[in-house]
């Protein structure tokens, strides 16, 4: 199957060749269509790691042309395919051809790639030399990120460690927002080191630990301290040194050790001693040792009572009570509080706490009154929809479900963007549906669609369909135009990837060249800079190495960027189609066609499992696209006659998806059947149960057909939607929602 995939890349890889070229605008002349069957052999070639012969048949090709773009690219190519091979001085020389040619599409890359052999090569000045020609020469080109940092890296191999620090201080100064910057600077450190300049050093790594606290390069720079420390008793110490390297070792979780250095800092009542104490309080709490966290908040609020952490103190106090199972005593603790620090910035905290013991207790009635206290009192906080959410949920356990309807709807209205406003209104829906209110029902749930909520928009259009027909609501007032998917093709998202995506990477990779475009996006990534384009094009190069997971979350990475989706959530197509791929496509529809199932819920499986990642291995040891268990495997194995199986079988594609499909379309019969035998005792023997076999499915697929079958005789399947929210586990519920999710995505997009 990857082979014959990899066959359709390459004879599809000319046509697309060509039309990238004339979406760029470049015009393409008849020698070099005419060459066409040529370049897919080369990109067959070079897809097949055939160098030599690539070269060969590019050198002769070359000869035969007239024209100068053929020619360039032909340069580019041969230059590539010695870089490939290490042979670096036949490398440079076709890059210099390319180079030289201010009208080449490959200038940019072929300066950077002169830089890199050379570095390769060991011949550090010409490096030196060639990228800094290349940051004067291009300096807006994505290739200058690399060739900065490599500046830096250059002269410190040449030993020369104030020109090295000079630019990684330039780096991290041009670059100040990603992870190269923090690295440039740890690097500076690391150069003052080798250079014997400990006091230098020390204070350098003392900034990244100041700055940079809870990242992992402070607990690299911690290491590199101890180090410095050991080998020179002169450096300068401060008590506010040790309190951050407590804290590093504290953000790392090394609680032990974090105490220790915390206690060093402790001395006397100022600010320091307070925090100090403060950290140490936490790290117990952290460990789950509540009754050593309680003594230390108490010693601390008594020791500093004026201290900005003795009123926090008495905030975790009381969540050490209720942890340690006093959940009464907790709640007059943070009554307490609440009314002893009204303006704290932890008050509506406090008193969502408040509502959250009583509503964990079953003291719904009160648990109410508190959550409207805080939507009330603190409308513009960070509690506020969420105490109106948990609000509706009581009133629901109180059966009082008009009630929870004006509130999830008083949700929807005053929090819009909130995060549970498409779910507020399709509940909302249900509520007004139980009620007997059809047309507020309808009309609850026709928002719920507009809002695009993932899942609760189509389980809202689902239950406007059940509605009209069984008679409850009219066809024709019932009618919304919906779209699960909407596309923008003129999303500004593509306009700016386009401005970071010069036209040799689009080239390049149809070529089948994938580290140009791989290094200097995943540089431009760690720099902070030109995201969208590092993400599209990041994506692009891992499917075409075929690292689908790693495709998929860089598409996934783009997606979460502020300025990528609008209001609507229309999007350019091939983004969506990325973040829903139909990689093994032929394996999916061959494998579910024979099991009766649908291949895109196949697909959507796939998906939310392993991110189409073949080799992927769970901690519970499931295996490969669809997750299978080793024991499932070889059950499965037996009943559809695999012969000679193994485990290991569980990693291949063709092998995994045969036995997944199968045990997919097993579950969805088996649950057909429960679910028509349950209504059938309740007297609805015509009931399509389809859709509700299909969810059970799912979450006996994640956790255990077994479970399922246990909650569906504690909570009753009379209504779906209401017994996947009464799943007991969180995992096997999103598990649900996540998978109808991906599977409507699949439908809408492909067929």
């Amino acid at each position: 199957m990857q082979i014959k995939k990899a066959v359709t890349i390459v004879l599809m890889a000319s046509s697309c060749l060509i039309i990238v070229l004339s979406f760029f605008g470049v015009f393409l002349c008849r020698e070099c269509l005419s060459s066409d069957k040529d370049m897919v052999k080369i990109v067959e070639l070079i897809n097949k790691n055939d160098y030599a012969r690539a070269i060969t048949l590019l050198e002769t090709l070359a000869s035969k042309t007239t024209d100068a773009q053929t020619k360039d690219r032909y340069a580019y190519l041969i230059a590539t395919c010695y870089r490939k091979q290490g042979q670096w001085g036949k490398a440079i020389s076709h890059y210099q051809q390319v180079a030289r040619d201010q009208a080449s599409t490959f200038k940019e890359i072929s300066s950077f790639r002169i830089a890199k052999s050379y570095q390769e090569m060991k011949n550090l000045p010409s490096a030196i030399t060639e990228y800094e020609a290349l940051l004067t020469n291009y300096p807006k080109s994505i290739c200058t990120v690399e060739a900065q940092y490599q500046v830096a890296e250059c002269y410190y191999n040449l030993k020369k460690y104030d020109e090295a620090i000079d630019n990684y201080k330039k780096f991290a100064e041009k670059y100040p927002q990603g992870s190269r910057s923090r690295m440039a600077l740890y690097r500076v450190g690391y150069v003052y080191q080798e250079a014997q300049r400990f006091q230098e050093a020390y204070d350098q790594y003392q900034q990244l630990i100041r700055q940079y606290t809870d990242n992992s390069l402070a607990r690299t720079s911690l290491d590199r301290i101890k180090l410095l420390l050991a080998s020179d008793s002169e450096i300068k110490v401060t008590r506010e040194d040790n309190l951050y390297r407590g804290l590093v070792l504290f953000y790392a979780k090394q609680y032990k050790d974090a105490r220790e250095s915390l206690i060093k800092v402790i001395n006397g009542t100022d600010d320091l001693s307070a925090k100090s104490a403060y950290f140490i309080a936490q790290s117990y709490q952290n460990e789950g040792a509540y009754t050593s966290a309680q003594n230390e908040y108490e010693s601390l609020i008594k020791l500093y009572p004026k201290s900005e952490y003795a009123i926090d103190s008495q905030y975790w106090l009381a969540q050490c009570i209720w942890k340690s199972g006093r959940p009464g005593i907790a709640i007059v603790e943070l009554v307490k509080f609440a009314d002893n620090y009204p303006k704290n910035n932890l008050a509506d905290d406090v008193e969502f706490q408040i509502a959250e013991l009583y509503k964990e207790v079953g003291q719904y009635s009160k648990a109410v009154d508190a959550y409207e206290e805080i939507a009330s009192k603190y409308p513009d906080g960070d509690f506020a929809d969420d105490s109106l959410w948990n609000m509706g949920w009581c009133y629901r356990k109180l059966n009082k479900k008009d009630k929870s309807a004006m509130v999830f709807q008083r949700l929807a209205s005053q929090y819009p963007n909130s995060k549970s406003a498409g779910s507020a209104r399709f509940w909302a829906g249900m509520d007004y549906e139980d009620a007997g209110m059809i047309q507020e029902s309808v009309s609850a749930y026709k928002e719920a669609m507009k809002s695009k909520e993932k899942y609760y928009s189509d389980r809202a259009k689902k239950r406007i369909e059940s509605l009209v027909k069984n008679g409850k609501a009219d066809k024709d007032t019932s009618l919304v135009q919906y779209k699960k998917v909407e596309f923008d093709e003129t999303h500004p998202v593509m306009e700016i990837i386009r401005q970071y995506t010069p036209l040799w990477v689009q080239v390049s990779l149809n070529y089948g060249i994938v580290d140009d475009a791989n290094e200097v996006y995943t540089s431009a990534d760690e720099a902070g800079i030109a995201q969208e384009a590092a993400y599209y094009n990041l994506s692009i190069c891992y499917e075409r190495i075929g690292d689908y997971k790693k495709s998929w979350a860089y598409n996934w990475r783009l997606l979460q960027l502020p300025n990528v989706k609008d209001k609507n959530r229309a999007l350019p197509k091939q983004i969506y189609m990325r973040a829903y791929p139909t990689v093994y496509m032929d394996l999916v529809f061959n494998n579910a066609k024979a099991n009766k199932v649908d291949p895109y819920l196949v697909s959507a499986v796939i998906l939310e499992e392993s991110r189409y990642d073949a080799k992927a291995v769970s901690r519970s040891n499931a295996q490969g696209l669809m997750q299978i268990m080793p024991d499932t495997g070889k059950m499965v194995a037996k009943q559809i006659s695999i012969k000679d199986f193994k485990t290991d079988k569980l990693c291949e594609p063709e092998t995994n998806i045969k036995i997944g499909a199968w045990y997919l379309s097993n579950l969805i019969n088996s649950f057909t059947i429960r679910t028509q035998n349950y209504y059938a005792q309740k007297g609805k023997k015509e009931l399509d149960c389809s859709d509700i076999a299909v969810i059970l499915s799912l979450g006996g697929y994640n956790a255990g057909p077994t479970r399922i079958k246990n909650w569906i005789e504690e909570y009753g399947i009379d209504d779906i939607d209401e017994f996947v929210e009464n799943i007991p586990m969180q995992e096997p519920r999103n598990y649900i929602k996540k998978v109808l999710d991906s599977y409507e995505m699949y439908k809408s997009l492909y067929k």
